[in-house]
């Protein structure tokens, strides 16, 4: 091989340097995705009737929006509307009410990039036009479609002019008519906002998995069902279980319970929330921290809050090996009987994605490697040994340190 440092005429090195600016932007572009987003401009809040319309102009890396409210200008009391996916500039929040509302919107990446907040705030009007002036109006004296009180049946007297009386349920009359105060509307869409006017909420579908879209439709965030839309748990629907040694920790959108040895007595320490109506299905994807020696163990599962009653998946250590079943505990820290004795199943570790489903005939236990093609573990009937009012995750470090976090929990 020469040591000599290639000879390149004009086209050549422009050829050359070309190929060199075509690889850095590529890779530019390659690891942009990998750093922090840059923060949306122009947030606004403008007025709309019991409604806010925010706006902004797009980050350029942002593959989504986390957009937060709260009705007082303090950001540790911030709530999330919703995440807000693809090339997005404006979104309406109804909230429902006259009111102010304060908003933080932050741009986050597919890696898990988050860019900073940005805040915005503004108030709400009332409803508008809830009188039909132009309408009436064509048919007053003068008007366009004039009506003659000869062409009407009957007789009015003077003090029961229509224009007289409207006024009075008018904003500020003397018998002024509140929104509230009028009876339910029939189970139709005539009042639905729609892409051309305002209007209401859309009737609920009873689906907490749901949310309102663009065009009116209640559906599920773009990203799919089951645990490929990671959707996290929210601490506050929960509560403890029996914490006894055990504790919580809340963090970056994930719960984490742990707790030490119980000695050698079955006994779980769990967090405990209502369940859907069913039929439902709660897929749950979490990370169990096991120590490898002896019953390091957690669950999640049913419980029949009348009398404490629980069937739970079962994942626990024995050994060096790490194995699945079903038990039923008569409470909290009565173990009942092992319904499928030890398996050495096949699960896909780190994340474990469990399906708890009830299909209005049996109770089902799945589990996945994908978060949306599941293969059924254990089925019995949805009222063998209980009538399940609650689900559940925690731990039963029967002889062993136990930990499991919860990163994902989709009712749906």
């Amino acid at each position: 091989m020469s040591n000599v440092l290639p000879r390149f005429s004009e086209g050549n090195k422009v050829e050359f340097f070309d190929k060199v600016s075509i690889w850095l932007n590529r890779a530019a572009g390659f690891f942009s995705k990998d750093t922090k987003p840059t923060t949306p401009a122009d947030f606004a809040a403008a007025q709309r009737e019991y409604a806010l319309l925010l706006t902004w102009t797009p980050a350029p890396t942002a593959d989504f929006y986390n957009l937060y409210v709260s009705s007082a200008n303090d950001v540790n009391s911030k709530l999330l509307v919703g995440r807000l996916y693809g090339d997005v500039s404006s979104f309406l929040h109804y909230i429902g009410v006259v009111g102010t509302r304060y908003y933080w919107l932050e741009a986050c990446t597919n890696t898990g990039r988050v860019g900073e907040l940005v805040q915005s705030f503004g108030t709400s009007t009332g409803l508008s036009g809830a009188v039909p002036t132009g309408h009436r109006v064509s048919h007053e004296d003068g008007g366009s479609d004039e009506i003659s009180v000869t062409g009407l049946s009957g007789v009015l007297a003077d003090n029961q002019h229509a224009i007289a009386h409207h006024t009075t349920h008018e904003s500020g009359g003397s018998d002024e008519i509140k929104l509230d105060d009028l009876k339910a509307p029939d189970d139709n869409t005539d009042l639905n906002a729609s892409d051309s006017r305002h209007g209401l909420l859309p009737k609920l579908d009873n689906n907490s998995a749901h949310f309102l879209d663009g065009q009116g439709n209640w559906s599920t965030p773009s990203g799919g069902g089951g645990g490929s839309s990671l959707i996290p748990p929210v601490p506050a629907d929960f509560s403890w279980l029996n914490q006894g040694s055990a504790s919580l920790s809340t963090a970056d959108d994930r719960m984490y319970v742990s707790g030490p040895s119980n000695g050698t007595a079955q006994s779980i320490h769990a967090q405990v929330k209502a369940i859907p109506t069913a039929p439902y299905k709660i897929d749950i994807t979490f990370y169990p921290l096991l120590y490898f020696t002896q019953y390091s163990q957690v669950c999640v599962g049913w419980r029949q809050s009348s009398d404490g009653k629980i069937v739970v998946f079962n994942i626990y250590t024995e050994g060096d090996e790490i194995k699945v079943n079903v038990l039923r505990f008569s409470d909290a820290t009565t173990f009942n009987t092992s319904l499928i004795g030890s398996r050495a199943d096949s699960l896909p570790f780190q994340p474990c994605i469990v399906r708890l489903e009830d299909d209005n005939s049996n109770r089902i236990i799945s589990y996945s490697g994908d978060g949306n093609n599941f293969v059924p573990f254990y089925s019995e009937g949805r009222t063998s040994y209980l009538t399940a009012s609650q689900s559940l995750f925690g731990i039963n470090p029967y002889s062993q340190f136990s930990g499991i976090t919860v990163a994902g929990w989709f009712e749906h």
